[in-house]
């Protein structure tokens, strides 16, 4: 069966800017640097990147993320630290799987590092920190069926599939399929 490997930065973009709104930090978070960024910022930025990682097994992936917090200037850096270490303790935070939508499955300590001082060429302080997450996939969703299909799964008589039948053949035929 096919497995869709997660989409861990997605998930960590909004929870993050959930966290942040509801502790009252004013922050843009984003999966993208801005092409146009403009100095001096606004706002302090957080920037979210998937790192990758390869598949463990049948529905677990090992996913890198890489996190970089621009703010202030490189003479008045402590916004950006501030940020940074806020930003590490929600990353390497071990709750993350009980998150609800979260597909993390397990928080790896050993990849999770910084935050540290990054070079940067603008007037502003760029912190740097990774984390790294055993995550599950999830399943997509079954292709629509044809015509042919549905017949071949309707008996003579008009029933359904056999209850053993396979459950894209029973969707087929019209019965639900539930994942538990």
């Amino acid at each position: 069966m096919r497995v869709i490997p997660p989409n861990v930065v997605l998930f960590l973009t909004g929870h993050v800017r959930r966290l942040a709104a509801a502790e009252q930090i004013d922050v843009d978070v984003t999966n993208k640097e801005p092409a146009d960024l403009e100095l001096p910022l606004r706002r302090p930025l957080i920037v979210l990147r998937d790192d990758g990682g390869p598949r463990l097994d049948w529905t677990t992936f090992d996913r890198s993320i890489g996190a970089s917090v621009l703010a202030g200037s490189k003479r008045h850096d402590a916004p950006a630290i501030e940020l940074a270490s806020w930003l590490a303790s929600v990353l390497h935070d071990d709750e993350l799987p009980e998150v609800e939508g979260s597909p993390i499955a397990s928080v790896e300590f050993d990849g999770c590092n910084g935050p540290t001082n990054a070079a940067e060429v603008l007037d502003v302080t760029r912190m740097y920190l990774t984390a790294q997450y055993v995550a599950t996939g999830s399943w997509p969703s079954p292709a629509p069926t044809d015509p042919a299909a549905t017949a071949a799964a309707v008996s003579e008589d008009g029933e359904t599939a056999a209850p053993d039948a396979h459950p894209y053949e029973a969707r087929a035929a019209g019965e639900g399929v539930t994942r538990s």
